[in-house]
């Protein structure tokens, strides 16, 4: 597992017991198979993470979670290309196109054509000192005049914030809709961490699977409705949680217990 997974797997293992247990316990033991374990009065608790994510049926570096981390290095790149060509401070938003197919070598080439396109569209727009004004930047205006536009990318939305470099800011911009998180996707999750939980349990008194939606990132945002919440899964784990760590909400689903 690659440093920044582990550390928000951590972060999230670390909110949910601070959100969950009314009495926190003393000893928090962070490690694999299961991803933490908890001391509770004379019971031993394991406690597996695990994230569900939003797929399109794509091939690996095309799934919505792994374009959106491209997309933020691509902005972030561009900004840093940005501020070496200009000392002007803009808050930026970049609205991609809905499904993207970035690939990860290409990803310096689109920053760099964002940080010109940028440059060229900002230089001469004037400073509104106590004004909050956008300028847009479309893709459909540049390619009609033959002029270049970053790939794959709608549109581009700017203030400038030179009176206030403090809200300098890039971005993308996201607008979409949340579905519901199904009994299906749960189970389907549920079963594929079952296989190894035989050895969680040489470690633990009980197994807990714990699944994180709503991060703050989009492909992981998911609604939770009622009817999921009231409905049974069938499991070995002792417990199934479901933990909006973004929200701070935990929603314990009910158990229909199983042999391994």
């Amino acid at each position: 597992m690659k440093i920044d997974q582990r550390s928000s797997q951590r972060a999230d293992l670390d909110a949910f017991v601070r959100h969950y247990f009314t009495q926190q316990p003393k000893e928090l033991n962070h490690g694999d198979k299961p991803d933490l374990i908890i001391k509770v009065g004379a019971k031993v608790i394991g406690i597996e993470h695990t994230r569900i994510y939003r797929t399109a049926g794509t091939i690996s570096g095309l799934e919505p979670h792994a374009q959106l981390a491209v997309q933020h290095h691509i902005v972030h790149s561009a900004w840093q290309e940005y501020s070496a060509l200009s000392s002007r401070k803009l808050w930026l938003l970049v609205d991609f196109e809905d499904v993207t197919t970035y690939k990860k070598r290409e990803s310096q080439f689109v920053s760099s054509s964002l940080a010109r396109v940028v440059h060229k569209g900002a230089a001469n727009r004037p400073s509104q000192s106590g004004e909050i004004v956008w300028h847009t930047l479309e893709s459909w205006q540049y390619r009609r005049l033959g002029r270049e536009f970053p790939k794959e990318v709608r549109r581009i939305d700017f203030q400038i914030v030179d009176a206030n470099p403090k809200l300098e800011l890039w971005g993308p911009a996201y607008a979409y809709m949340v579905p519901h998180l199904s009994i299906e996707s749960v189970e389907e999750r549920t079963l594929e961490k079952e296989k190894r939980l035989g050895e969680y349990l040489l470690k633990c008194d009980e197994a807990w699977l714990l699944i994180v939606v709503d991060t703050g990132v989009p492909s992981n945002h998911f609604q939770i409705d009622e009817e999921l919440v009231a409905t049974e899964v069938h499991t070995a784990f002792s417990k199934v949680l479901l933990f909006r760590s973004f929200h701070a909400e935990v929603f314990e689903l009910k158990v229909l217990p199983k042999q391994l």
